[in-house]
Protein backbone atom coordinates (compact mmCIF):
# COMPACT_ATOMS: atom_id res chain seq x y z
CA UNK A 1 0.00 0.00 0.00
CA UNK A 2 2.51 2.24 0.72
CA UNK A 3 3.76 2.38 -2.64
CA UNK A 4 0.29 2.74 -4.32
CA UNK A 5 -0.13 5.74 -2.01
CA UNK A 6 3.29 7.49 -3.16
CA UNK A 7 2.99 6.83 -6.70
CA UNK A 8 -0.44 8.27 -6.21
CA UNK A 9 0.98 10.97 -4.53
CA UNK A 10 2.26 11.97 -7.89
CA UNK A 11 -1.07 13.47 -8.86
CA UNK A 12 -1.54 16.21 -7.15
CA UNK A 13 1.94 17.10 -7.48
CA UNK A 14 1.23 18.04 -11.25
CA UNK A 15 -1.64 19.54 -10.39
CA UNK A 16 -0.15 21.87 -8.03
CA UNK A 17 2.71 23.15 -10.50
CA UNK A 18 1.30 22.33 -14.18
CA UNK A 19 0.20 25.49 -15.64
CA UNK A 20 0.71 25.79 -19.21
CA UNK A 21 0.77 29.46 -19.40
CA UNK A 22 3.00 30.47 -16.29
CA UNK A 23 6.84 28.99 -15.81
CA UNK A 24 6.30 29.45 -11.90
CA UNK A 25 4.80 27.07 -9.52
CA UNK A 26 1.16 27.77 -8.76
CA UNK A 27 0.60 25.94 -5.10
CA UNK A 28 4.57 25.87 -3.95
CA UNK A 29 3.84 25.60 -0.22
CA UNK A 30 1.50 22.14 -1.37
CA UNK A 31 4.25 21.12 -3.60
CA UNK A 32 6.80 21.11 -1.07
CA UNK A 33 4.13 19.28 1.20
CA UNK A 34 3.62 16.95 -1.06
CA UNK A 35 7.15 16.17 -1.79
CA UNK A 36 7.88 15.82 2.55
CA UNK A 37 4.60 13.16 2.05
CA UNK A 38 6.73 10.86 -0.86
CA UNK A 39 9.53 11.54 1.25
CA UNK A 40 8.46 10.08 4.21
CA UNK A 41 6.06 7.29 1.70
CA UNK A 42 8.58 5.84 0.14
CA UNK A 43 11.17 5.92 3.28
CA UNK A 44 9.00 3.95 5.32
CA UNK A 45 8.18 1.49 2.34
CA UNK A 46 12.07 1.00 2.16
CA UNK A 47 12.32 0.44 6.09
CA UNK A 48 9.39 -2.49 5.62
CA UNK A 49 10.16 -4.02 2.64
CA UNK A 50 14.37 -4.14 4.66
CA UNK A 51 12.76 -5.22 7.89
CA UNK A 52 14.17 -2.35 9.47
CA UNK A 53 13.47 -1.21 12.74
CA UNK A 54 13.15 2.73 12.49
CA UNK A 55 9.30 1.94 10.87
CA UNK A 56 6.55 4.63 11.43
CA UNK A 57 3.80 3.04 13.62
CA UNK A 58 0.68 2.36 11.28
CA UNK A 59 -1.43 5.38 13.13
CA UNK A 60 1.73 7.54 12.82
CA UNK A 61 2.37 6.65 9.15
CA UNK A 62 -1.31 7.47 8.92
CA UNK A 63 -0.94 10.59 10.23
CA UNK A 64 1.62 11.24 7.81
CA UNK A 65 -0.75 10.79 5.14
CA UNK A 66 -3.82 12.60 6.14
CA UNK A 67 -3.72 15.63 8.29
CA UNK A 68 -2.50 18.54 6.54
CA UNK A 69 -3.54 22.22 7.36
CA UNK A 70 -3.80 22.74 3.71
CA UNK A 71 -7.66 21.55 3.05
CA UNK A 72 -7.03 20.73 -1.03
CA UNK A 73 -4.21 18.82 0.03
CA UNK A 74 -6.30 16.87 3.16
CA UNK A 75 -9.07 16.09 0.28
CA UNK A 76 -6.42 15.27 -2.21
CA UNK A 77 -4.25 12.86 -0.05
CA UNK A 78 -7.41 11.38 1.35
CA UNK A 79 -8.18 10.51 -2.41
CA UNK A 80 -4.69 9.25 -2.69
CA UNK A 81 -5.20 6.89 0.28
CA UNK A 82 -8.38 5.23 -0.52
CA UNK A 83 -7.93 4.97 -3.91
CA UNK A 84 -4.39 3.10 -2.45
CA UNK A 85 -7.16 0.46 0.00
CA UNK A 86 -8.70 -0.25 -3.34
CA UNK A 87 -6.08 -1.25 -5.54
CA UNK A 88 -4.52 -3.56 -2.11
CA UNK A 89 -8.12 -4.61 -1.13
CA UNK A 90 -8.50 -5.98 -4.82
Amino acid sequence: MPLCTGCGARIPTRKATSDLTVDDVRAPDRLRAINEIQHRVFSHLRTVLTEGERRYPDDVFVGILLDHEDDHLRVQAVWCFEDALKRVQG
